[in-house]
């Protein structure tokens, strides 16, 4: 069992998904957030996450899904409200 306010011995799903980007394996990075989604749908982290992964690799239309859904589930998230109204403004391709 972890003890309050211990550091985690794996990485975070953020932590992972960023070393996989790192090392250009954004395949395996947009797997494991879509994973990630599918266990808890209400996760708007995870659907912020990819949503810029899916911007990232040009799958604008996913991105734009993923980033209206984070905004629904919580709409005080200043940074998906952020990306999407950078994706909102750049024409599509």
């Amino acid at each position: 069992m972890r003890r309050c306010g211990s550091t985690p011995t794996t990485p975070t799903p953020k932590q992972s998904r960023s070393a996989l980007e790192e090392e250009g394996q954004t395949g395996e990075a947009l797997r494991h957030y879509q994973a990630a989604v599918r266990l808890d749908a209400r996760y708007a982290v995870g659907r912020f996450n990819l949503g810029c992964l899916l911007a990232k690799v040009g799958r604008r239309d996913e991105a734009v899904a993923q980033l209206q859904e984070a905004l629904r589930l919580q709409p005080d998230y200043p940074e998906a409200k952020q990306k999407l109204d950078e994706l909102n403004t750049q024409s599509p391709h």
